[in-house]
């Protein structure tokens, strides 16, 4: 698992504490794994130990150690409490994580309002340039066609290029070139629709 941030963030200290909390979190996890096979194990020993108990019992010997069940719960409270310690640990590795967050907030947030308010404002002038090419694009296009079919034809202006053929709108219709541009400065600008 690796923990994303924006890539507008940079800053070594995030990565750093990301970076432990990752590593606890995979040993932590890891370990109770561990803890889930050794209770299994516990269990297969238990049996085993009743069996022979049982197998002793029924033909009058000594009755067996479970020795094998003493050393499989001794490591498996080992592991127990190396689980309970990762988790303990991963924690606190996450609360350091938090706290670079959180010292941070107020710078990364004021230059993320400055990179968002330059990129908005590219946008907007990306916007209108697009609608002046497109613009001039169709009244070139539709002057061509004009002039190519005179005088059987009127001049349309803007006609080939008024709507976006492989931009299908709900209706299965192309989208109108208006509503391209309206859509686009939504999404781009929403704060502009807004006003």
């Amino acid at each position: 698992m690796t923990t994303q941030f924006p890539s507008v963030i940079h800053e070594p200290a995030i990565a750093k504490a990301a970076q432990e909390w990752e590593r606890l979190l995979g040993e932590q996890r890891r370990a109770e794994a561990a803890v889930v096979a050794m209770q299994e194990e516990r269990a297969g020993a238990v049996k085993a130990d009743r069996h022979a108990l049982a197998e002793a019992l029924r033909k009058g010997g000594k009755e067996p150690a479970d020795t094998a069940v003493t050393v499989v719960e001794r490591k498996l409270a080992t592991a127990l409490r190396r689980a309970e310690a990762l988790a303990v640990a991963a924690a606190s590795a996450r609360a350091d994580l938090d706290a670079v967050v959180s010292d941070h907030r107020a710078a990364w947030q004021a230059h993320l309002d400055g990179e968002l308010a330059e990129a908005l404002g590219q946008a907007g002038v990306a916007l209108d340039k697009l609608a002046a090419v497109h613009d001039r694009a169709a009244g070139a296009l539709a002057a061509t066609s004009w002039l190519a079919t005179y005088p059987n034809r009127p001049f349309l202006p803007g006609g080939h290029l008024s709507v976006v053929r492989d931009l299908v709108g709900p209706s299965g219709d192309a989208m109108a070139w208006p509503a391209v541009l309206g859509a686009l400065r939504a999404h781009l600008l929403p704060h502009e629709q807004a006003s």
